[in-house]
């Protein structure tokens, strides 16, 4: 009798509750869809211990920006920096003079402000146009060397200084949301090791000879 009872007050729950869900992800697509977004083209990526990954950054704007800031963070224990670069037909679209490249806080800190050496953190990723930006676009791809079999996150966010978020053509403060990135590191299967091995070794003899 309390068994029916518990399972009919479940049933009613579910019942009550799809449609809720429902409106939840119809309300969170609709924000996404109507947002100023900076993510990773491909979310989530493989790689080999010792590879190197490249992670390109979309940019997905409904309101004009005449430009901003944003920093990326990722783990320094299984990833290590190597290089960041716009995109060539990002660059053509905006003001060279707003341009600048991110500080490498890891090894250098910041030449302003907004991190301290040792921070794994690319710091001050900037760009901008007076006549405005907008639209889908890819900014650039920042690459890095795998260090160790684990699942590195790296996000973004709102630089926080010197030159914080992101401003539309009336000068207000847009909101931007971030999206992350994983990268999955796994082992390089022995068998691979070998190939590599055995075609290195191929080649030492080739030279040799």
């Amino acid at each position: 009798m309390f068994g029916d009872k518990k399972m009919a007050i479940k049933q009613m729950l579910i019942t009550r509750m799809k449609p809720l869900a429902a409106a939840l992800v119809l309300s969170a697509t609709a924000t996404t869809a109507n947002a100023n977004v900076i993510d990773f083209a491909d979310p989530a990526i493989s790689a080999g211990v010792g590879q190197t990954v490249s992670l390109s950054i979309s940019l997905d704007f409904v309101q004009t920006t005449v430009g901003g800031s944003f920093d990326l963070f990722y783990d320094s224990g299984l990833l290590s920096f190597v290089s960041f670069d716009f995109d060539s037909d990002f660059l053509a679209l905006i003001d060279p003079a707003f341009t600048v490249m991110p500080d490498d806080c890891l090894n250098n800190g910041a030449a302003i402000a907004g991190c301290s050496v040792g921070d794994a953190e690319l710091n001050g990723i900037s760009f901008g146009n007076f006549d405005g930006i907008t639209g889908e676009l890819t900014v650039g791809t920042v690459t890095f060397e795998t260090l160790d079999v684990g699942i590195a996150v790296v996000t973004m966010a709102n630089n926080d200084a010197p030159y914080e978020g992101f401003i539309g053509v009336d000068a207000s403060e847009l909101l931007v949301l971030y999206g992350p990135g994983t990268v999955h590191i796994v082992p390089v299967p022995a068998a691979l090791w070998l190939m590599l091995s055995a075609v290195g070794l191929a080649g030492a003899v080739r030279r040799r000879k």
